[in-house]
């Protein structure tokens, strides 16, 4: 099958039907039927598709924190960290519902989210990639400006 630059398709003698990567083209003498394949059955992952439950990593649960973490990617692939919660839980007024996460890669900040304002509830997220064998920092440490202390935050981890 040749697409033609004026928009036709030339198709061998005897051949009806053509399959592309993406899209299967039927030729008939009614009007051409374009088949969008359904992609519900696997799933890409690191540039090749599988089939659906499969996986080539793992989630850890790295534990609960409060002010620092500090950890290295021990595995031979990427380590993708994911913390949240970061905040102070200390008294009212400026410290009151303040949240700081910041994540470092081989003493870089990579990563952080922060709000000072105390009108108002919330909860920092950071995610951030660490390659095999670097180290990571997580901080939290929550309207700094005020001394409020240090921040709580949970930490997962995807080692591919």
């Amino acid at each position: 099958m040749t697409f033609l630059p004026d928009g036709h398709v030339a198709v061998a003698p005897g051949q009806r039907h053509a399959v592309a990567e993406a899209v299967t083209i039927w030729l008939s003498p009614a009007p051409i039927f374009f088949h969008v394949p359904d992609w519900h059955g696997g799933q890409c992952q690191s540039g090749v598709w599988r089939t659906s439950g499969s996986s080539n990593g793992s989630y850890s649960n790295l534990g609960s924190h409060r002010g620092s973490f500090t950890g290295r990617n021990t595995g031979s692939g990427t380590l993708f960290v994911y913390a949240s919660g970061g905040n102070g839980g200390s008294a009212g007024g400026d410290c009151a519902n303040t949240s700081r996460l910041q994540g470092y890669v081989a003493g870089a900040l990579i990563s952080t989210n922060a709000s000072n304002n105390p009108s108002y509830g919330k909860t920092a997220f950071i995610s951030f990639a660490v390659p095999a064998g670097a180290t990571y920092q997580i901080t939290s440490y929550p309207a700094q400006n005020y001394s409020c202390g240090s921040g709580v935050f949970s930490v997962f981890g995807y080692q591919t």
